[in-house]
C-alpha cells in the first residue's frame, strides 16, 4: 500500500508541529523541522519524515519499530535503488544516518509514489498520528469534547493555509490552567512563525528541497544491523569463484565414518567459524545452522589442518555426502558455494583465515572484511536486488 497524497502527509505533519510549538511542555505527538522538511519526534514506536522537492515532487521515509522487518533482511535492502536523478540524495542519506532505522522510502514525481521492490514481507509507510495527537492534547483538557473543536479547527486551518493567531490561541481555551504555557504570547508568536516557514499561513510558500543532480558517486547503502554486514559479504562470496589451486591429496575418511555411524546416509554441510570452544569451531548448514558435535568438530579440525597449506590456506566451507556405496567431499576456499544456504557468516573466522594466507591467495572479497561496513554502509552491488535470494531473521 502506498502513502497518502504528499499534501495530506504534509498537512498532518505541519498541524502536529504547530500543536507541539503551541504546547511545548505537553506530551503531544509533534514534528520538528528537518533541513527543509518535517520529521516526527520519536515517541517509542517509530518516526517518519516528509519533504517537498522543487518541481512539485516529494519524498517520505521512516520506520515502525513494531512492524518493520527491514533490519532482519540479509543482505541489506537498498531503499534508494532506482531513485530518479532529482531525488534529494543528501537529505535522505542524512536522515538514514540520524534516524538509523529507516526501513522504507518513497518518492513522489508529481503524480504517483514509487519505491524499489522489497523482499519477503518487508513493507511500511507513514501512519496517521491524528488520533494519538488528539488524545495527547485532550489529556490536558478539563473536557475532551470541548477540546475537539479547536483541534479540528487547527487541522482545517493548516489544510486551507490560513493559520493565524486566533487558531493557535483557541487551543488554550479548553486546557486546564496548569497545562497552558507559562508565556502564551511567546508560544503563539513562535507557533505563527513556524506556520509561516511551513507555508500554512496566507501567502507563505512551502519549503522545498533543491532537486538532486543524480546518484552520488561512491554511494553506500545504509546498514541497519550488524548481521547485514555478513549478508553483504556473503553476497560477494557467492559471486566469487575458486582460485586455481591444486586438488587435495587426502580424503576425510574419518569424517565420513562419523556421519555414517551417527546420521546414516546423509549430506553434512560445514562452515568453519574459528571458535576454539569444543563443538563451536564449526556450524552445520541445517535450517539456520547449529554448532557441530564436539567429536565431529575434532575430526573436522584434523581434516582441515591435514590439508592446510602455509600459503594457500584452508577451506572455509565443506560438504561430505555419505551414500550406500561410499562418500564424496567438496571444499570451498574462496567462495560461498551454492549448497551453503543462508547469508550468516562468522566474520572473525574468515578474517583469521584470510590473514593466514599469502596475499595472492586472498579472494577479492577479502578486503571487505577489514572495512567498517556497519558505519560506512555497503556498496549498492552488495545489497539485495529484486529476484535475488535473501534470508530473513524475523521470527
Amino acid at each position: 500500500m502506498y502513502p497518502d497524497h504528499p499534501l495530506e502527509l504534509w498537512n498532518e505533519a505541519a498541524a502536529h508541529a504547530l500543536l507541539g510549538a503551541a504546547l511545548p511542555n505537553s506530551a503531544v505527538i509533534t514534528f520538528d523541522e528537518d533541513g527543509g522538511g518535517l520529521r516526527r519526534r520519536e515517541f517509542g514506536i517509530g518516526s517518519w519524515g516528509i519533504a517537498w522537492v522543487e518541481g512539485g515532487r516529494a519524498v517520505t521515509y521512516g520506520y515502525d519499530l513494531d512492524r518493520s522487518t527491514a533490519r532482519d533482511q540479509l543482505p541489506p535492502v537498498d531503499l534508494l535503488a532506482g531513485a530518479p536523478d532529482w531525488f534529494p540524495w543528501e537529505h535522505v542519506h542524512a536522515a538514514q544516518k540520524e534516524m538509523d532505522l529507516v526501513s522504507w522510502v518513497y518518492w513522489w514525481d508529481g503524480t504517483t509514489w514509487a519505491r524499489p521492490e522489497y523482499p519477503g514481507d518487508m513493507d511500511g509507510g507513514p501512519d496517521s498520528g491524528n488520533d494519538q495527537s488528539f488524545d495527547g492534547y485532550a489529556d490536558n483538557a478539563e473536557d475532551w469534547d470541548a477540546a475537539r473543536e479547536p483541534y479540528d479547527a487547527l487541522l482545517a486551518a493548516v489544510e486551507a493555509r490560513v493559520v493565524d493567531a486566533a487558531v493557535i490561541e483557541a487551543l488554550y481555551a479548553p486546557l486546564d490552567e496548569t497545562c497552558r504555557p507559562s508565556a502564551p504570547a511567546a508560544a503563539v508568536a513562535g507557533a505563527l512563525e513556524l506556520a509561516r516557514r511551513l507555508g500554512v499561513t496566507p501567502g507563505a510558500p512551502r519549503p522545498e528541497l533543491p532537486a538532486g543532480t543524480g546518484e552520488p558517486a561512491g554511494r553506500r547503502v545504509h546498514v541497519l544491523d550488524g548481521h547485514q554486514v555478513e549478508g553483504a559479504i556473503a553476497k560477494a562470496m557467492r559471486n566469487a569463484s575458486e582460485l586455481d589451486r591444486p586438488a587435495p591429496s587426502t580424503e576425510p575418511d574419518e569424517v565420513a565414518a562419523w556421519v555414517r555411524a551417527n546420521l546414516g546416509e546423509a549430506a553434512v554441510e560445514i562452515a568453519w567459524t574459528g571458535s576454539d570452544r569444543p563443538g563451536h569451531g564449526y556450524k552445520l548448514g541445517i535450517e539456520r545452522g547449529r554448532m557441530a558435535d564436539a567429536g565431529l568438530s575434532a575430526l573436522l579440525d584434523a581434516w582441515r589442518e591435514r590439508e592446510a597449506d602455509p600459503e594457500r590456506g584452508r577451506w572455509t566451507h565443506a560438504r561430505v555426502v555419505v551414500t550406500a556405496s561410499g562418500f564424496t567431499a567438496d571444499r570451498a576456499y574462496d567462495h560461498l558455494p551454492a549448497w551453503w544456504t543462508g547469508f550468516q557468516l562468522y566474520l572473525a573466522g574468515l578474517r583469521a583465515e584470510m590473514a593466514s594466507r599469502a596475499p595472492r591467495w586472498r579472494p577479492s572479497w577479502a578486503g571487505l572484511l577489514d572495512q567498517e561496513l556497519w558505519s560506512q554502509g555497503v556498496p549498492p552491488e552488495l545489497a539485495w536486488r529484486p529476484g535475488e535470494p535473501f534470508q530473513s531473521l524475523a521470527l
